[in-house]
């Protein structure tokens, strides 16, 4: 009875490891993610979006995104991230995700299940898989901006942070080369004074994040598109009377809103560009004393809006007086 009851185990076991080994086989075949491909395409009979959004797509940190839609306003953003994919399937699917809906942009996060267990691919391969992703875009819809999202450092991964780190960085030089392909990094915010990962950022996997991750992917991702779009339809056809005033690193030169206002005819935006450590703070302190707050955009240029600190000092609202995007004292 014994031995009957230890060959039952065993080929559960067996069998359970089997299964297992086939999932993960699977996984890493684009048929593997074909119902949730479907499942869009479904969505996308009942409720079309329209042309010229903004396409996120990628793995699981995409999918997980619950919130992006809501997240990313004004800007009009969809959702296509699916599964734990890998870039090439998220090039071979994005005839079916990506192009249909004739984006204005693209942001991308993909290549970390790449480089991961078990698959353990070269940084040279996912940098090749994302320039055939470029290319795919680029050859359908020329004037799409393309946006990579770095890959994050996270608990679960965090022995393969160096390898990551390293495909982030050829990554990034490759995006330099490139028109209308930007690198977008996450990371830096990700860590801790120790250089490590967050970890109250994450679910208790350690691998996806929870919605303080969010909370920054949000300030980071979205500054960058604000900023990028400012001149485009994103906002508005009628958006282009802009005030740009640069200011030195002390402030010694920096813009009351009323100045910003005498830079030009009267524009419905002043963007501002400053190189500062706090620009949040002075803007902040300007727009309370400036006749033309509430019409102020601000946009920085390094790193005053990265992280989740900066936007806890502004908040980005929409003015229905004027029926603009526009930033204000919080």
């Amino acid at each position: 009875m014994r031995v009957k009851r230890l060959g039952i185990l065993l080929s559960v076991i067996v069998l359970a490891v089997a299964s297992g080994l086939f999932i993960f086989w699977a996984m890493g075949t684009s048929w593997f993610w074909g119902f949730q491909i479907s499942t869009y395409e479904q969505q996308d009979r009942i409720n079309p979006p329209k042309p010229g959004v903004v396409v996120f797509t990628g793995s699981s940190s995409i999918r997980f995104w619950r919130t992006l839609s809501e997240d990313m306003k004004p800007l009009g953003a969809i959702n296509r991230g699916f599964g734990g994919s890998q870039l090439f399937q998220v090039n071979e699917y994005a005839a079916r995700i990506v192009l249909p809906y004739r984006p204005k942009a693209v942001v991308l996060y993909a290549g970390e299940n790449d480089m991961s267990w078990p698959w353990h691919k070269s940084a040279d391969t996912v940098l090749r898989d994302f320039r055939q992703f470029v290319k795919i875009v680029h050859t359908a819809i020329p004037d799409t901006r393309i946006y990579y999202i770095s890959m994050k450092p996270d608990p679960a991964r965090w022995g393969n942070w160096p390898a990551l780190a390293n495909a982030n960085r050829i990554i990034e030089v490759y995006c330099r080369t490139e028109d209308r392909v930007k690198f977008i990094d996450v990371s830096a915010a990700m860590l801790d004074a120790q250089g490590k990962p967050r970890r109250e950022l994450f679910r208790r996997d350690g691998l996806h994040m929870n919605g303080q991750g969010y909370a920054i992917w949000t300030s980071i991702i979205k500054s960058v598109l604000l900023e990028e779009s400012v001149h485009e339809e994103f906002l508005g056809p009628d958006n282009a009377e802009i005030a740009e005033v640069r200011t030195g690193p002390n402030f010694s030169d920096f813009p009351t809103s009323r100045s910003c206002q005498k830079s030009g005819r009267e524009p419905h935006f002043c963007r501002i560009t400053n190189r500062g450590p706090s620009l949040a703070a002075q803007v902040r302190s300007d727009a309370q004393h400036g006749a033309n707050a509430a019409r102020t955009l601000v946009i920085d240029d390094n790193d005053a809006f990265r992280g989740d600190c900066a936007f806890r000092h502004l908040e980005c609202r929409r003015d229905r007086a004027i029926g603009k995007q526009s930033f204000s004292t919080a």
